[in-house]
């Protein structure tokens, strides 16, 4: 027993120390959103912050999710590579298709507000973030999974 608790602290010390060195836009918080169930230690490619002073009339924003995708390193041309436009409505439409295969009803928690070179959602709720990104982050956190996913994905299926 004393193995396991050994062997489990030092991988979270290593957890620990990658985490600490995960690509993050210093102006940006990696994330606001701790959750003892499941902690979010590293979102990228996307910031998430939790909105402060939401207007009434938009309560639905009480989260910011967002992403520069012109400036993640090798991103826009990989997407260029298999026929894809990378930049923010792209995105988009790939984020929508891969939430309608992973858990569809998260679409419904969302408001996206894209331009140009920025990926930008909004959602109601922190289990929504969650929920995001167990589905989508998988395919976005590198480009080696982003590769993957892009070589399957059909360029005729998309407008951007």
């Amino acid at each position: 027993m004393l193995n396991k608790q050994k062997a489990y602290a030092l991988l979270c010390i290593g957890f620990l120390l990658l985490s600490s060195c995960s690509e993050q836009r210093p102006d940006v918080p990696v994330s606001s959103i701790q959750s003892p169930t499941s902690p979010m230690t590293s979102t990228f490619p996307f910031d998430v912050s939790k909105e402060e002073d939401v207007d009434a009339r938009m309560a639905n924003r009480q989260y910011r999710i967002q992403c520069p995708v012109g400036e993640i390193d090798g991103y826009y041309e990989l997407f260029e590579q298999y026929g894809f436009g990378g930049n923010g409505p792209s995105w988009v439409e790939h984020v929508s298709a891969i939430l309608d295969e992973k858990d569809p009803k998260v679409l419904d928690h969302l408001e996206f507000d894209e331009e140009g070179d920025t990926f930008l959602v909004y959602t109601d709720s922190e289990e929504i973030v969650h929920r995001f990104m167990k589905a989508v982050r998988p395919v976005f956190a590198d480009k080696k999974s982003l590769k993957k996913y892009l070589s399957k994905a059909d360029p005729d299926n998309f407008s951007e």
